[in-house]
């Protein structure tokens, strides 16, 4: 998949150049500028994390080197991985650094599903760091779309769409067994002895129709969807990665709550400090 999206990358580009009657060796000079480009605005943030800084800086590169849009766009896009890769390797990348590497991005006019992987993979490394250190990020409550009526001093630390998992019987078939046999009593006629036990097959699946969202708070965990439940954190026994999604085991419960999400570390990392406080 990987060496198929760099094959399509290079066609596309040698076919837009040899429609603007550009040649090859213009192809790599144009990338040796978006490379100065990329690292020059990479070098910047890094050493100063001001995005400020790090557009005027290669905003003068492109100037200086007369890079038409085709190469700024190409070197935005290399500093867009290079970036990515970096600051995702900082141990020290606060809610301050968050809020300017967002500002960049913005500013690098990526395609919108690039641009919103990138802020969900910094996303989750921040929260991941932050919830590491024993301090969960809180998030604005008046800003999040869950309506439920907080308690005095609850604090917001997780909130993301999630599916509450429902495990279900359903009768597939019904079989007729037992121990049967007959005696012949004179011809035609037979008497029947023996039992007849009747066997069910059922199957067991998994609903997952209710669709919502799930929550963390420093007092509690919810799901509020077309069912919807919460309960204290000091209600919560274990937790568990099973088939059907992350499995919250309530003290007095006996199965657990099923809960499916795209990702399971940033909630179990917060859970996880939570629990330790």
């Amino acid at each position: 998949m990987f060496f198929d999206k760099i094959l399509g990358f290079f066609t596309e580009r040698r076919m837009e150049q040899a429609s603007s009657g550009a040649t090859l060796s213009n192809f790599f000079t144009d990338n040796k500028k978006a490379s100065g480009y990329a690292d020059i605005l990479l070098n910047e943030y890094m050493q100063h994390r001001n995005s400020g800084i790090a557009l005027d800086a290669s905003s003068r590169f492109a100037i200086e080197n007369k890079m038409t849009n085709d190469e700024i766009k190409l070197g935005r896009e290399q500093a867009a991985s290079k970036l990515e890769h970096q600051v995702k390797r900082l141990p020290d990348f606060t809610e301050q650094d968050f809020d300017e590497v967002t500002k960049l991005f913005n500013n690098l006019h990526l395609e919108p599903t690039r641009k919103n992987a990138i802020f969900k993979g910094l996303l989750k490394h921040y929260l991941l760091l932050m919830a590491g250190k024993g301090t969960p990020h809180e998030f604005d409550k008046s800003k999040m779309p869950l309506s439920i009526v907080y308690k005095n001093g609850e604090k917001l630390f997780f909130l993301h769409e999630a599916v509450n998992v429902k495990k279900k019987k359903k009768t597939v078939g019904v079989n007729f067994a037992g121990p049967v046999a007959s005696i012949r009593i004179c011809k035609g006629v037979k008497y029947r002895i023996g039992s007849i036990n009747v066997q069910r097959q059922t199957v067991e699946n998994y609903d997952d129709s209710d669709r919502g969202m799930f929550y963390i708070t420093n007092m509690r965990i919810g799901y509020l969807g077309k069912t919807q439940f919460s309960f204290n954190l000091n209600k919560l026994v274990s937790i568990q990665n099973g088939e059907a999604g992350l499995l919250l085991y309530k003290e007095g419960r006996q199965n657990p709550f099923m809960i499916a999400l795209d990702d399971y570390d940033v909630p179990c990392t917060i859970l996880s400090a939570l629990l330790n406080q």
